[in-house]
This record gives structure tokens, C-alpha cells and sequence, in this order.
């Protein structure tokens, strides 16, 4: 059975039309079904990356009129997240390590072109993630949003309490709604993912903090050795098989009650002796530590917000209660039922109130 062509709009920068012709060769035996253009100048790569979308950007490094560097440059400079290749019979090792320290996200040698297709294959997919990653970013930026606005726009009115609940409420579903399908290699936002599961009403904050310090360390490099911490006031969570190491990664955030504000610390350790040269923490997952943090916040002021206008509720229906009760009710009876009502509202088993009446004798209810 034939299989389909894949569609593969590919920007050639070279001077020369046989080797460029090479290069649409190998990639159509590849599987590609290419829509090309050949440019060897920075006005006409200019005018041919405003004038249609490209998928890949395949230049060699020497030309009389431009260069491999040169057009690197310029594509950066257009704002386009397009991998790029280069392909050249006369770079030697270090400049082409010069090239990808550059930007550049691979290199060929003209004649040698049996990595063509795998290296194209591979880009390609890099770049559709990258764009993925970045589009999740934005919805999960936007949804932070949301929550502040509604945490900010929080009034003591009855009306307001509803209108805060109903949006609350579209938010949620939203956030349900979202899926993240994202491959192995964007493992850390497995770990919001999870966060965004957590939001459900039916674990407590501090359930949530379990949860999380043990599903931080697979979000990061090198799960085996990481080690996750959170810290509150009088309490710690740690992940299984936690020690502290010097090399640590850390993010506070400041949760505001109201009248008392509460701090939270999340850190994150890493054992080094298994690793080798790697960096011991990648600037996503610095940035991922802080996304978290907001998440977390953000979902707490939410609980305790939707906390906040459930006690006004019982005191609003509870004061209209006590108001309708006292319609043709003796004084005593009265002040029995704005007895009980103090029971109930703060969540009492059982209530004093003692008073004096005008004989100085000390009369005492029981609610």
C-alpha cells in the first residue's frame, strides 16, 4: 500500500541550484512531499520569510553574497521558530559547533546526507512541542489571571458571593476541560498537569500538599536523586526517601488570609554524586517550581475564600432566623434563641450566657 507523502514546506538558503536540488532530493525519497524556495541573498531570505510560513530553514555555510551564520541571524531576528540546518561540504568541527552553539540545531556534510531525513524528522517534532509548551503556558498564565481577579473582586454582599461562586465555578469546568497531550521529552509539565487535577473540592490543602511534594521530583531531570520539601508554620511534607542536600531548589510564597497571612516553602534537593556534568538544575525547572507555588496559592485563597462566603451565608440566613423568631416572643425567649443561634454559628456543642437583672441576681441560660 503507498503510503502518503508528508507535507514539508522547507526554506533552502544556498547558492549553488545543483546541491540544493541534492537536498530536495533526499528529502522527497525521505517521505516528504516538499514545497521549496532557494534564496542566497538576506533581501531575498527576508522577502521569503514574510511572504509564506516555512517549516525548515536548510542553508549551507559559505556563499559569495551571505553565509550559514548570517542567515541564522536574520531568521532569529524575524521572530520565527523554525529549526534550522546546515549543510556544507567546508565546515570543519569547531565552527560547526561555533554554528549550534549559535543557534543552529544541526549540521550535514554535502555527500553525506543519509542523516537528512531522521535529523528533519526530529526538528520538526521539537519544534511542534516547543509550540505545544508554549500555548499551555498561555493558558495556564490566563487562568492565573482569572483567579486573582476573582480572589481581588471577592465583596461582602450576597450578590457579589454568587456572582464570585458562578465564576469559580466556569473556571473550574475550564480547567478541567484542558488537556495536556504532551510527549516523555516535556516531562515537567506532567507534574501541572497533576495540579490542575488537584483543584477538586474533595481533598483538603493539605492532602494537596502531599500530593504534590511527591509528585515534584518525577517533573524534574533527574528524578532518582531529587528530593522534595514543603514547609509550613508547624508542619513539613517530604517526599519518599527524602535527605537534604546543599544543592537546593527554592520558592516561597506568602498566602493571604485576611487578618493573618500564612508562608509556605517548597524546596526541592538534588543528590550530585550520580551525575555527571549536567547542570544540577534547568532554568525550566526553576520556572516550573514557581508556577507551582502560584498554583498552590492561588488554590488555597480560593478555598479559603468559598470558605469566608459559606460562614456569611449561616450568619446572614441565621440573623434572618433569629430577626422572624422574635416576632411575639417574650424577652426571655428572645435571648434563649439568640443564644442558640451563637451555639450554632460557632459550631458549639453547648452555651452559657449569664446576666444580671435588676435585683443584682445572677440568671443564667443554657443553649
Amino acid at each position: 500500500m503507498k503510503t502518503t507523502a508528508q507535507p514539508l514546506r522547507c526554506l533552502i538558503v544556498e547558492d549553488s541550484e545543483d546541491d540544493a536540488l541534492l537536498v530536495l532530493r533526499k528529502l522527497r525519497t525521505g517521505g516528504y512531499d516538499v514545497t521549496s524556495e532557494r534564496v542566497n541573498t538576506p533581501e531575498a531570505m527576508r522577502a521569503a520569510l514574510e511572504r509564506a510560513p516555512w517549516d525548515i530553514v536548510i542553508s549551507d555555510y559559505s556563499m559569495p553574497h551571505f553565509s550559514g551564520p548570517a542567515a541564522l541571524e536574520l531568521l532569529q531576528a524575524s521572530g520565527h521558530d523554525l529549526p534550522f540546518i546546515i549543510v556544507s561540504g567546508t565546515i570543519g568541527e569547531d565552527t560547526a559547533g561555533e554554528a549550534m552553539r549559535l543557534g543552529a540545531t544541526d549540521y550535514l556534510i554535502k555527500g553525506k546526507l543519509t542523516r537528512l531525513r531522521p535529523v528533519v524528522e526530529r526538528e520538526l517534532a521539537s519544534a511542534a512541542q516547543r509550540r505545544e509548551r508554549q500555548q499551555v503556558d498561555l493558558q495556564l498564565r490566563a487562568s492565573q489571571e482569572r483567579y486573582v481577579a476573582l480572589v481581588e473582586g471577592v465583596t461582602d454582599s450576597i450578590t457579589a458571593r454568587k456572582q464570585v461562586e458562578e465564576k469559580l465555578r466556569e473556571s473550574n469546568k475550564e480547567l478541567r476541560k484542558r488537556k495536556w497531550e504532551l510527549g516523555e521529552r516535556v516531562k515537567e509539565l506532567t507534574l501541572l498537569h497533576e495540579l490542575n487535577n488537584f483543584t477538586s473540592d474533595s481533598e483538603d490543602v493539605l492532602q494537596i500538599l502531599r500530593s504534590v511534594v511527591n509528585e515534584l521530583p518525577a517533573a524534574f531531570q533527574f528524578p532518582d536523586v531529587t528530593f522534595a520539601r514543603i514547609r509550613l508554620a508547624d508542619e513539613a511534607f517530604t517526599s519518599d526517601r527524602f535527605r537534604e542536600t546543599k544543592h537546593r531548589l527554592r520558592e516561597s510564597l506568602t498566602v493571604d488570609h485576611g487578618r493573618s497571612k500564612q508562608e509556605i516553602v517548597i524546596e526541592v534537593f538534588v543528590d550530585p554524586v550520580a551525575i555527571d556534568d549536567a547542570a544540577i538544575f534547568l532554568e525550566e525547572e526553576a520556572l516550573l517550581l514557581k508556577s507551582t507555588g502560584n498554583i498552590l496559592s492561588l488554590e488555597i485563597q480560593r478555598r479559603e475564600t468559598l470558605r469566608q462566603l459559606e460562614l456569611e451565608n449561616r450568619i446572614s440566613n441565621e440573623l434572618l432566623h433569629l430577626v422572624s423568631s422574635t416576632i411575639d416572643k417574650s424577652e426571655a425567649e428572645i435571648i434563649q434563641n439568640f443564644l442558640i443561634s451563637v451555639v450554632m454559628l460557632t459550631d458549639s456543642e453547648i452555651g452559657y450566657l449569664h446576666f444580671v437583672n435588676e435585683d443584682q441576681e445572677t440568671i443564667q441560660l443554657v443553649g
